[in-house]
């Protein structure tokens, strides 16, 4: 079999669709080394690209960096010459949107659906894209022959507001989680304990929430530090974390993260917090749970779906201080235990729930459904 997959958002800063689509190429070729696969993206930039380009993976590459708009519509006219040069039996766009028309005249076009944010929260996204990510969607599904979803309320999420995908041959391939190696996924005792958010901060991801909430947990007496990390989306949350830096200097704005950063901060908080509005899948909270960290998250069902009841959770609500509030008096319940018992008790049930998440349970499951639809 042999597989094109467009890789363009793994070329520079591997965003967390590029991950995705690197963690299932490495697998792949573990798994499956008979299995032909082909690259296509705009710049090659990243380590990640590059060790996959090291390691004789072909890839076209178009030479300049594109950005939204017109120049989307440049780079996918760049894949369809290169589907026809490579005459792929799967062309996988591991993004669900392609603003122009695609076919694969040798094989199956399969597309992976992440997410309905813009539709299910279109006041995050602004004016337009909404309507751009609707026309994206539309014109993904008039030419594509399958989809992937990454949960099963993507789907659900999906059929609801794109009814046309419900006839749309389907497979549910949750995102690969990489297995640490255990030398590095051990416990080290912070001086001072701490709370630890990482992901963008912006709405969505419930970050208004997260900081009114410690606002909320410290003045009720709670003595923690709280350590966040990740890129600042939006300009009126740029604002209320500056005002609480200001206020409360337990609280720690640490920026982007390398992956080295990353563990050490897992490695060491006592909560990993994730008090997010709308999640396609919700990654950062496995990867919290690889270090046995724990979890304290909203009640989301994607969570429900995901993890099960591993982690601790307090209830949404449209109101920013109702939800702060309950994030906080929750935090303040969580330190009151013993968060080294919590880890050794919820060890097991954690490793069992990322069991479902690794490459030999989720790469044959992957390629099992590729060669069915080429069959």
């Amino acid at each position: 079999m042999r597989i094109l997959i467009d890789a363009r958002t793994i070329g520079d800063k591997p965003s967390g669709i590029g991950m995705y689509g690197y963690n299932f190429i490495r697998g792949i070729r573990r798994t499956s080394p008979e299995t032909e696969v082909y690259l296509v993206t705009d710049i090659a930039k990243s380590s990640q690209i590059k060790e996959l380009m090291e390691s004789c993976v072909e890839t076209a590459v178009l030479g300049y960096k594109i950005k939204k708009n017109f120049g989307l519509i440049k780079y996918f006219k760049y894949v369809q010459q290169t589907i026809h040069k490579v005459q792929p039996d799967i062309f996988w766009e591991i993004n669900n949107l392609f603003p122009v028309k695609l076919v694969n005249p040798y094989g199956e076009i399969v597309a992976t659906v992440h997410d309905m944010f813009p539709c299910t929260l279109p006041n995050c996204f602004g004016r337009v894209y909404p309507y751009y990510f609707r026309y994206g969607m539309k014109n993904m599904l008039r030419y594509t022959d399958a989809l992937v979803y990454n949960s099963e309320e993507t789907k659900r999420d999906t059929e609801r507001f794109f009814p046309n995908a419900t006839g749309k041959t389907n497979a549910i391939l949750y995102i690969l989680i990489p297995e640490i190696p255990p030398l590095t996924r051990h416990r080290i005792i912070s001086e001072k304990p701490y709370y630890f958010y990482l992901g963008n901060l912006e709405k969505r991801k419930g970050t208004d929430i997260l900081l009114e909430g410690y606002r909320k947990y410290c003045e009720k007496g709670g003595k923690k530090e709280l350590y966040i990390g990740g890129k600042v989306r939006e300009d009126d949350i740029q604002a209320q974390l500056d005002e609480l830096l200001k206020d409360i200097k337990q609280a720690h704005y640490v920026g982007y993260l390398s992956g080295e950063e990353k563990e050490q901060y897992l490695a060491q908080a006592d909560c990993f917090l994730f008090p997010s509005r709308a999640e396609g899948f919700g990654m950062p909270v496995l990867e919290a749970m690889e270090y046995d960290c724990p979890v304290l998250v909203s009640d989301l069902s994607i969570f429900h779906e995901i993890i099960g009841e591993v982690a601790e959770e307090f209830e949404l609500s449209q109101d920013v201080e109702v939800a702060a509030e309950r994030m906080a008096v929750q935090m303040l319940q969580l330190d009151e235990g013993n968060i080294e018992e919590q880890r050794k008790s919820n060890h097991e049930a954690m490793q069992q729930v990322l069991a479902r998440y690794r490459e030999d349970e989720l790469v044959p499951k992957m390629l099992t459904f590729f060669h069915s639809l080429i069959q």
